[in-house]
């Protein structure tokens, strides 16, 4: 993984957003084109890149307002997994939308296999009060199962 590439997006995003909102201060009523950013393997980002604490700050608060959402991918919700965004229990809490794949270990091979559902955490709810939804499976167009 290369986290110094990885660390001058962060810093790029936090440019951008800082751009636009001086558009909103500016202009009336700006458009922006929708920018999302999906962050795979964000677990170690926090340790890696010194822009990861601003970079979460900035997705858990005003980004939406100029067009700016992310996706993070991550093996766990401590803050130290959160790009070590000490002080920012709260707002986790309140802003995530979270998403936990379940999943079972297969007896032979001892590999995660899909189970098809996941817990869902929406902004605000508690973990005790994550809902269960279950995917459908589909298969591939020519397989069938």
């Amino acid at each position: 993984i290369n986290y110094g590439a990885i660390d001058s997006k962060l810093a790029w995003f936090a440019l951008e957003v800082g751009k636009r909102y001086k558009r909103v201060q500016t202009e009336p009523n700006p458009t922006f084109e929708p920018l999302t950013f999906v962050c795979d393997e964000f677990t170690r980002w926090g340790t890696k890149c010194a822009n990861s604490a601003e970079f979460f700050e900035q997705l858990v608060t005003d980004i939406r307002k100029v067009e700016m959402f992310g996706v993070i991918i991550s093996h766990t919700r401590t803050l130290a997994g959160l790009a070590n965004a000490k002080g920012f229990a709260s707002l986790r809490d309140e802003a995530l939308l979270e998403i936990e794949i379940l999943g079972n270990q297969d007896a032979e091979s001892g590999r995660a296999t899909p189970r098809f559902e996941v817990m869902v955490k929406l902004p605000g709810q508690s973990l005790g009060d994550r809902t269960l939804v279950k995917i459908p499976k589909h298969s591939a167009p020519g397989v069938e199962t």
